[in-house]
């Protein structure tokens, strides 16, 4: 138990030049702490705004109004800011269907 003693009367009879300096040290480490986290905060803070900001678009295709032979290719912005440069693939084209009767069938008569 004596060496506990030891070291604390040679922690508290140290000159106030080595508190200064170990206060010093202390506040330099606390604001490098500081400006790591604030650092980080405001690079989660960019990243959540652009994320808000940033265009949503979608696709989908919705029959027309007042025609129903006919469907609409409608691209949609749901986000918050204007999309531009969009373009388009396709792994396979889309196609048109055929509502043409085929050549060997007779229309139905009633008599």
């Amino acid at each position: 138990m004596g060496w506990v003693q030891g070291s604390w009367r040679g922690v508290t009879e140290v000159g106030s030049n080595t508190w200064l300096a170990w206060a010093a040290w202390a506040a330099l480490a606390l604001g490098v702490v500081a400006l790591v986290f604030a650092n980080t905060q405001i690079k989660h803070n960019r990243r959540l705004g652009a994320e808000r900001t940033r265009p949503h678009v979608a696709m989908l295709m919705e029959p027309h109004a007042a025609d129903w032979h006919v469907i609409e290719l409608v691209v949609r912005n749901f986000g918050q800011t204007a999309a531009y440069d969009i373009r388009f693939s396709f792994p396979t084209p889309p196609t048109v269907a055929e509502y043409e009767m085929p050549p060997t069938a007779a229309p139905i008569s009633s008599n």
